[in-house]
């Protein structure tokens, strides 16, 4: 249960960290009920639009774009709005992935059990939130 709230870190190089998101045709997004986000749901990558930008985790580590289909760079800063993300959403996960430090070489990362799927509750490491979520790749 101790090892579940600790955070496991990673620093990734901004000219390294590379991701390309695909979609089954053109990218659809769906509102995150109780926020002002929607998450795009005809890929099985965590993409979350907030205003005029998109989001992307990947492997515990944030990319931002200015278009659904990129692309991507690594990012060093999240808007606080995604850690209001609700247990209820499928991309409530992403809310455990946090940026400990950048530099204009690296951005260092970390996730505690919960990007995982690991809650500890009633001081019992559970996994899942209880909620089903539909499937969410094409």
């Amino acid at each position: 249960m101790l090892q579940a709230q600790i955070p496991r870190q990673a620093t990734l190089k901004c000219s390294a960290a590379k991701v390309d998101v695909t979609y089954s045709g053109e990218p659809q997004f769906k509102p995150i009920e109780g926020t002002l986000l929607s998450y795009a749901t005809n890929t099985s990558f965590d993409v979350i639009r907030v205003g005029d930008l998109y989001y992307t985790c990947f492997q515990g580590a944030w990319f931002v774009s200015s278009t659904p289909k990129g692309p991507w760079k690594l990012t060093d800063s999240v808007p606080s709005e995604l850690y209001t993300i609700p247990p209820s959403s499928p991309l409530y996960h992403t809310t455990y992935i946090q940026v400990y430090s950048s530099s204009a070489d690296d951005v260092v990362f970390g996730f505690t059990a919960g990007f995982l799927m690991g809650f500890v509750t009633a001081s019992v490491l559970m996994y899942g939130t209880g909620w089903y979520y539909p499937h969410m790749s094409p």
